[in-house]
C-alpha cells in the first residue's frame, strides 16, 4: 500500500524525528508528469510485495523549493529509499541509463535497487 505524504513528513523522517528503525521507499511526482502517471500501478504493485517497508508517494507541486532544500532531486519521477532510526541512512535510486519510453523506471530496476539496499 502507498500512502500519499506532505512535505512536513520528510522533514521529520530526514532529521531523525522517527527513531524506530523502519525502511520508507517515496516516489517524488508531479500532478502533470505521464511518467509518474504511468508508474503509479508499478510502484504500487511493488509496495505489495514487501510487508516490512513502508511506501509513500509525495507530490512535489505541494512544495517544491522545500523538498530540493532536503532532497536533491534532479526531477519526477525519482525514487528515494530512507532508512530511519538510530542512523538515518537516504539513498536515491540513479536515473536509468535507458529509461523506460513511458514510465521513466523499469519495474525490475526498482525492485532490484530496493533488494540491494535493504539487503535481500
Amino acid at each position: 500500500m502507498v500512502e500519499r505524504i506532505g512535505v512536513e513528513a520528510l522533514r521529520s523522517m530526514l532529521s531523525g524525528h522517527v527513531k524506530e528503525d523502519v525502511t520508507c521507499v517515496i516516489k517524488f511526482y508531479s500532478s502533470g508528469c505521464p511518467y509518474c502517471d504511468f508508474l503509479k500501478p508499478d510502484y504500487e504493485s511493488i509496495s505489495e510485495q514487501y510487508d516490512d517497508i513502508h511506501f509513500f508517494a509525495l507530490n512535489i507541486d505541494d512544495g517544491y523549493e522545500a523538498v530540493q532544500e532536503m532532497v536533491p532531486i534532479n526531477g519526477v519521477p525519482t525514487i528515494l529509499l530512507i532508512e530511519t532510526g538510530s542512523r538515518t541512512k537516504v539513498t536515491i535510486l540513479e536515473d536509468p541509463e535507458s529509461p523506460h519510453p513511458e514510465k521513466w523506471y523499469y519495474f525490475k530496476y526498482i525492485k532490484n535497487f530496493i533488494d540491494k539496499e535493504t539487503k535481500r
